[in-house]
């Protein structure tokens, strides 16, 4: 399958990214076959450093944190500082809400 650079911009994949990839796969004469995957990485790599996390459970599993109270005594809720970018050292933190029952995937 050919992907256009209009095609690729269309889809949502950033031009960082994309130069990216240009910069890995080089310039060359002959005729090079490259995998998607090569891309999708860049993508990633782009992604990781820039995009804002969020989390969302698609497919709900309760669970029940047993020892809540030996932990937190009567707290209902507790805040806790979760860092944006978890591969960088001095990177924003948001604050999630913990709470005894909390739902996983």
């Amino acid at each position: 399958r050919l992907f256009t650079l209009t095609a690729l911009r269309r889809r949502g994949f950033p031009p960082e990214a994309i130069n990216k990839f240009c910069e890995i796969i080089g310039v060359t004469m002959s005729q090079t076959i490259l995998h998607p995957s090569t891309l999708e990485a860049c993508v990633r790599d782009y992604l990781n450093k820039h995009a804002p996390r969020k989390m969302v459970v698609q497919e709900p599993l309760k669970l029940t944190i047993a020892n809540w109270k030996e932990l937190h005594g009567d707290k209902k809720t507790i805040e806790v500082a979760v860092p944006d970018f978890p591969a960088e050292e001095d990177s924003p933190t948001r604050q999630v809400t913990l709470a005894p029952e909390i739902y996983i995937e």
